[in-house]
């Protein structure tokens, strides 16, 4: 591989790796879902919540963002089934 694309790739695959680096703050636990799909969680230090989930098989993350939003559905769903 000459020099030039080496040093492209190596700029490449570094700024990659820095946005794989894991999260501050926090604690990964991986478990095993009902269907046998092993899921990693982040979980915070302080209170204890789930701010990430990954599935190891796909590959699909479930975001901090996603989870507010899940939870602000949830929260009208249950004024809305309480009336």
């Amino acid at each position: 591989m000459p020099t030039q694309e080496r040093k492209a790739y190596t700029a490449l695959t570094t700024s990659t790796q820095e946005k794989q680096m894991p999260l501050a703050n926090v604690r990964y636990r991986v478990k095993t879902t009902s269907k046998g799909d092993k899921i990693r969680l982040a979980f915070t230090k302080g209170t204890g919540t789930v701010i990430e989930a990954k599935n190891l098989k796909t590959g699909a993350t479930h975001t901090a963002a996603e989870f507010a939003k899940d939870r602000k559905k949830k929260s009208l769903k249950e004024m809305m089934t309480s009336r």
